[in-house]
């Protein structure tokens, strides 16, 4: 993985550049679980991965060395990280959480879902096609987690948050490609590729949906949300050549990425059905029950709605029609506004509850 991300660089769009990179997928990470299941010892990772401060992490005893090496080293900002920009991208996110994590549940995760081949890496995740609201409560921990103030500073817990994702990740793929449908694919389960425009879809997709709810930011506010991204996109181990530098590259890598990967699938269609009837189940406005998939439609468009099997029909047509007035009755359809600190409050409740059922 090249270290420094140029100012100006070229576009990631030709097909042999991104086949490459669908070959691999966190080779540091990967290393790691590759040796504790060669040893069989995995008690130091699941405990690592169950830690919630650096204290119980320094208080381990890591007799694997690799282990030890990834989780001690590494745990600063690449050097062309630039402050500024993130302070102010991590303001815009706590001054505007309630926006931004609504469109992570509804616009992102569905987005992702399109991604036919990463759709099926998804529903073979068991966590995910067996309990959908604790994998949308630990995707929603890990962003409201590095958007706190000072994250990455020393004994703040944005890198360790990133460390458990990347080990997370390299588990999953590590019993993914033993599922015959995968291994058929003949390429690496949540890959470079599939990573990037994971990347894409929390952060530029995400802030393309935005004004379609009444919410503006100016381009350069937008191209430092996108600078702090790359770098979270950095720190998870993609390649830089798959961090978009300003509006205008994230465009056109996330339409290169879409031309490539999306298309109707079966995994795509029960992880939008899930998602939608988990929504159905935990909102009890009604009136946001009945919206919620012609606003997903609406946010996304027709032709990713399509493809994750919310297709348009007649009965739906007066409400998708609704969705223009998003922006003037926004306030009767989403969840009530909340402070970032009583969202952190409530996710770790939330978090606390689920570990005791």
């Amino acid at each position: 993985m090249q270290g420094e991300i140029p100012k100006k660089k070229s576009f990631v769009t030709e097909d042999h550049q991104l086949d490459a990179f669908r070959h691999a997928g966190d080779q540091l990470a990967d290393e790691v679980v590759l040796e504790l299941m060669k040893e069989k010892h995995t008690s130091e990772l699941y405990a690592f991965l169950k830690s919630k401060t650096w204290q119980e992490v320094h208080a381990m005893t890591f007799t694997n060395p690799l282990l030890h090496q990834f989780i001690s080293e590494g745990n600063q900002l690449p050097s062309w990280a630039e402050a500024g920009k993130i302070s102010e991208s991590t303001a815009l996110f706590r001054n505007n959480g309630n926006e931004f994590l609504f469109m992570l549940g509804i616009v992102s995760l569905p987005y992702c879902y399109a991604a036919a081949k990463g759709a099926l890496a998804l529903y073979h995740t068991e966590k995910i096609r067996k309990n959908t609201e604790q994998r949308l409560l630990d995707t929603t921990s890990f962003v409201v987690e590095i958007m706190k103030v000072g994250a990455f500073e020393e004994g703040e817990l944005g890198f360790l948050a990133v460390k458990q994702i990347r080990l997370r990740h390299a588990l999953a793929r590590y019993y993914l490609q033993k599922v015959p449908e995968i291994a058929n694919l003949q390429e690496v389960p949540i890959n470079q590729e599939d990573m990037a425009g994971t990347n894409l879809a929390f952060s530029y997709v995400a802030l393309k949906a935005m004004p379609l709810i009444g919410v503006h930011f100016n381009k350069d506010i937008q191209n430092a949300y996108l600078h702090f991204w790359s770098v979270i996109g950095f720190l998870m181990g993609l390649n830089t050549d798959l961090l978009p530098v300003d509006l205008k590259h994230a465009y056109w890598l996330e339409r290169t990425i879409a031309r490539r990967q999306f298309k109707p699938s079966d995994s795509g269609r029960e992880l939008t059905g899930q998602l939608v009837q988990h929504y159905k189940n935990q909102i009890p406005n009604k009136m946001t029950t009945i919206l919620i998939k012609p606003l997903i439609r609406h946010l996304l468009g027709d032709e990713v709605s399509a493809m994750i099997g919310l297709e348009s029909k007649l009965v739906a047509r007066p409400a998708e029609k609704l969705m223009l007035l998003l922006p003037l009755f926004k306030r009767y359809i989403f969840p009530p506004v909340q402070s970032f600190d009583f969202i952190v409050e409530q996710i770790n409740l939330r978090q606390e509850a689920l570990q005791k059922n």
